[in-house]
């Protein structure tokens, strides 16, 4: 008889210790972990485009040498023009995001220019073009919000061509030259809001051994990013 009534009171409180459990409110689950979006950079990846520019010798003197027959400089000549005109190509390149705002990149750009010169004296006439520009170049820059200030040098080549006519002679000859070049210059490139456009606008110096003579092209460019 004890050991029934003891198996009756093991068995109720085993059913009210159970009892207690069920009543006891379910522990709240825990929080999802916060998901942590990365800012993408806007200018970071591959990209392609176009540009159109205006080009202007910025030392007449600076032509000496260029041209592969002659040797006839503008200091030889008395006609003030200058030499400039316009320019259009196209450009593709990849940046990368090295951290706390800075991009590295290369740009690999070509152009045909349509800038000339053309001068005459008592003693030769002369016509000289840029036919194209190409140009491979590192660029560094830094961005703020949409907006990415760089500055890029590189190497480049150009075509020039034209004819040189000795008055006095009555003699023509050609000017067929493709020269070796340094460049160097600098931007600003806005990444258009929710677009994968991106719009600039910059400037680049070519030239062969001073940096105080050579060929300025200022130029507006659009390019549109591959990922």
């Amino acid at each position: 008889m004890k050991k029934y009534a003891l198996a009756v009171a093991l068995a109720l409180t085993a059913t009210a210790a159970n009892a207690a459990d069920l009543l006891k409110p379910a522990a709240a689950p825990s929080a999802p972990a916060p998901i942590v979006e990365v800012e993408k950079n806007p200018f970071a990846g591959a990209y392609i485009g176009v540009h159109a520019g205006y080009s202007q010798l910025t030392d007449e003197d600076s032509f000496n040498g260029w041209s592969g027959g002659g040797q006839v400089g503008y200091s030889q000549l008395t006609d003030e023009d200058s030499f400039n005109g316009w320019s259009g190509g196209g450009q593709v390149g990849f940046n990368t995001a090295l951290g706390n705002g800075f991009i590295a990149g290369i740009e690999l750009d070509g152009s045909l220019s349509g800038a000339n010169f053309k001068a005459a004296d008592d003693e030769y006439a002369i016509k000289i073009g840029n036919d194209w520009l190409v140009s491979a170049r590192g660029r560094i820059g830094y961005v703020i919000g949409g907006v990415m200030p760089y500055a890029t040098a590189g190497v480049a080549w150009a075509k020039f061509s034209g004819r040189e006519t000795d008055l006095v002679l009555d003699e023509t000859s050609s000017l067929n030259d493709t020269v070796r070049l340094w460049v160097i210059g600098g931007g600003v490139d806005y990444a258009i809001p929710s677009t994968n456009l991106v719009a600039g606008v910059g400037v680049l110096h070519y030239f062969e051994d001073g940096i105080d003579n050579g060929l300025t092209t200022v130029r507006a460019s659009l390019s549109v990013k591959l990922n």
